[in-house]
């Protein structure tokens, strides 16, 4: 449970518990529990805490097979999805370099987080030459290109009825 637990804290939490974690994950010594840390810093919703969590996946004091699920994390929170896609293209080209590219080709599912048809269209224009670089890259960016699809069509089709119930309560 200390993954979820660090993840609700993070969430809930301040620049403090975000420098205490910084500083834990910097003091683990066991691989698996430095994980858990950096994956729940990317779950603070404060945009300027994000930005201090997406430095880590930039920088050079951790490994980056261990801080890319920062960006991840971002990605799942309304607050900061789009500071993580934004940092995802600005650094996709170094990221590449740092990071197993089979670990790469799965980048497209960072926009499908955002469920629109304009951040579908700017998720195929930005891997369009860069998933066939990729080991499997093109199948990956056709499926992240569906569940984005899927996604809308899920919530229109639900929106109505969940909106109806909404306006009794």
């Amino acid at each position: 449970v200390a993954g979820t637990v660090l993840d609700v804290a993070a969430r809930n939490g301040d620049r403090a518990l975000f420098d205490k974690m910084h500083a834990a994950a910097k003091r683990a010594t066991d691989r698996h529990d430095r994980q858990l840390i950096l994956s729940a810093m990317g779950r603070f919703r404060d945009p300027a805490i994000a930005k201090a969590a997406l430095a880590l996946v930039g920088g050079t004091e951790f490994d980056p097979r261990e801080t890319m699920p920062i960006v991840r994390a971002l990605s799942d929170e309304a607050s900061t999805r789009q500071l993580a896609w934004d940092f995802l293209k600005a650094n996709f080209d170094s990221l590449v370099k740092k990071l197993p590219t089979e670990r790469m080709a799965y980048t497209p599912y960072i926009g499908v987080s955002f469920c629109d048809e304009p951040h579908e269209r700017d998720m195929e224009a930005f891997f369009k030459d860069r998933s066939p670089k990729l080991p499997g890259g093109p199948r990956l960016l056709a499926q992240a290109t569906e569940r984005s699809q899927l996604c809308r069509a899920y919530v229109a089709a639900q929106q109505p009825s969940v909106t109806a119930f909404l306006k009794k309560y």
